[in-house]
């Protein structure tokens, strides 16, 4: 009898052993793209603009991915970021809190991305995403983001707003550039409980941060398919074929190009040609 249990708790140890291995093997590792980081600060200190430049600087990492660039200039991100905070102060009276709208509008104007607003995100839309190379900006009510890292004023609006680099499905957590964590900030891990409950946008009116869930999603503003000479200016979640260089120099676009595989360019739905 005694013979007949140990045989039978090797075979369960094996069985669970086995399993357990499966279950880990179908985890995929984590994915986590290339989005250069900078703290929202740049050095400066946490007074005058960029003490609220969370916003700024998300935009900035976003922008520079896009165009290549894995090391900061810190020069030359100080001064696309001073342009980000004076664009806001000449047309809202202000650089601060801007909210998925605003902050839409200033860096379709001055990037090289375009992106649309998405309300009630899901894990897996956001994972997609990601899967689809395409880091994507969020807006939180940040004290649910509960990292001391990152200080906010107290009975402050809590507003904040960080970059979605990646994921991992096993630690069950998002891989984020965080610009208000000054000690770790790049690929910082949060929870995807915490991060997707955090998810608020900024409301004007009340002065907080408890608008409905929202979330950018991003692309870049030119791009062509694998193998094909069409160039496509990717712009409310449509793409639009560029008729000529005078259609690109007439809305004052560069001809900085990314390829994508055809299957994912056609997941933009085609709209009226650019002329």
């Amino acid at each position: 009898m005694l013979k007949r249990r140990i045989f039978l708790f090797v075979l369960i140890s094996c069985f669970v052993a086995s399993a357990g291995a499966a279950l880990a093997q179908s985890v995929a590792p984590a994915k986590i793209l290339g989005v250069p980081y900078i703290n929202q600060v740049l050095q400066k200190g946490w007074s005058g603009p960029w003490k609220e430049a969370c916003e700024e600087a998300s935009i900035t990492m976003v922008d520079n991915y896009y165009r290549g660039v894995t090391t900061f200039d810190l020069k030359q991100a100080e001064k696309f970021m001073r342009n980000l905070f004076a664009y806001q102060d000449q047309k809202y009276g202000s650089n601060a809190n801007s909210d998925a709208a605003r902050s839409l509008d200033m860096l379709i104007r001055y990037s090289d991305f375009n992106a649309h607003i998405v309300q009630d995100p899901t894990l897996q839309s956001i994972k997609d995403e990601i899967d689809a190379g395409r880091p994507v900006i969020a807006l939180h009510f940040g004290k649910l983001l509960d990292n001391p890292g990152v200080l906010f004023a107290r009975n402050g609006s809590y507003y904040h707003m960080t970059v979605v680099v990646g994921y991992d499905d096993a630690a069950q957590d998002f891989v984020v550039n965080d610009p208000g964590d000054p000690t770790h900030g790049k690929y910082h891990r949060y929870p995807y409980a915490n991060y997707m409950d955090s998810l608020h946008d900024y409301d004007y009116a009340r002065r907080k941060a408890d608008g409905p869930p929202r979330v950018l999603f991003t692309y870049p503003k030119l791009a062509r398919a694998a193998g094909s000479p069409r160039i496509f200016y990717l712009q409310d979640g449509v793409r639009r074929y560029v008729t000529s260089p005078a259609a690109l120099a007439r809305h004052g676009l560069v001809w900085f190009v990314h390829t994508f595989e055809p299957e994912r360019l056609m997941l933009f739905p085609e709209g009226e040609p650019l002329r």
